[in-house]
């Protein structure tokens, strides 16, 4: 009888264990299904900083071929410039005065002063 007894109270301290421990799977199953929102809610902001990202590249694009347009427009205008240079002599040989002396040419006679005044 006092075997019954024992064996009854040790059936009654496992079903105590058993309800903790499906407490605690209820709690950890809980902790799961919050882990699985923040995943989701991390995949909708990865998809986001995607979609981000394509546009950004779109834009780069764009900002690559207006640098290409701007780069003939500049080859262009170097050429219209060396056109316009080479057609008028006087350019010319202002340009290779300035290539052979290093030295500005003076337009304008220096300003007065004082003592040349006198």
């Amino acid at each position: 009888m006092k075997l019954n007894v024992d064996l009854l109270k040790l059936n009654v301290d496992l079903l105590k264990l058993n309800v903790g421990l499906l407490r605690l799977d209820v709690d950890l199953l809980r902790l799961d299904v919050d882990l699985l929102r923040l995943d989701v809610d991390l995949l909708r902001l990865n998809v986001d900083l995607l979609r981000l990202d394509v546009d950004l590249l779109r834009l780069n694009v764009d900002l690559v071929r207006l640098d290409v347009d701007l780069l003939r427009l500049n080859v262009d205008l170097l050429k219209l410039n060396f056109k316009i240079y080479t057609s008028n002599p006087m350019p010319l040989r202002y340009i290779t005065y300035m290539r052979n002396s290093l030295k500005p040419l003076k337009f304008f006679s220096p300003i007065p002063t004082t003592n040349s005044l006198r």
